[in-house]
C-alpha cells in the first residue's frame, strides 16, 4: 500500500538544509521514512470526528488578569543613590564593561 504522504528524497534533502542539517544517504532514508510516519499520525489525528466537542484550549478555568498600567511616583531609590553605588559611572550613567569588544 502506498503512503499518500510519503515524503520524497528531494523533500528530506530540503527539510535537512533548512535545519542546517547534514545527513548521509542512510539518514536521509531514515529520516524520509519517520517524517512519512508523522505526516500519517497527523492524518489519523486530523481523521477522529471532533463536531460538538468543545476546545481544550483553557482547562484549568484560569483566565489572564490584567491591571491598568499606572506610573509609579515613588521611586525604590533616587538616582543618586543608585549612581553612588555602582561601581563605575560616567556623569549621570553607570559604566559597565562593552559587550562587543
Amino acid at each position: 500500500m502506498t503512503n499518500p504522504n510519503a515524503i520524497t528524497p528531494q523533500e528530506t534533502e530540503s527539510i535537512a538544509t533548512l535545519g542546517r542539517l547534514k545527513l548521509n544517504k542512510a539518514e536521509k532514508t531514515i529520516a524520509a521514512r519517520q517524517l512519512s510516519d508523522i505526516l500519517r499520525n497527523f492524518s489519523t489525528i486530523q481523521a477522529i470526528p471532533t463536531a460538538g466537542v468543545a476546545p481544550a484550549d483553557a482547562v484549568s478555568g484560569l483566565t489572564n488578569i490584567t491591571r491598568e498600567d499606572i506610573s509609579q511616583p515613588e521611586a525604590i531609590a533616587s538616582p543618586k543613590a543608585v549612581l553612588d553605588g555602582a561601581p563605575k559611572t560616567q556623569g549621570t550613567h553607570i559604566k559597565v564593561k562593552g559587550v562587543f569588544s
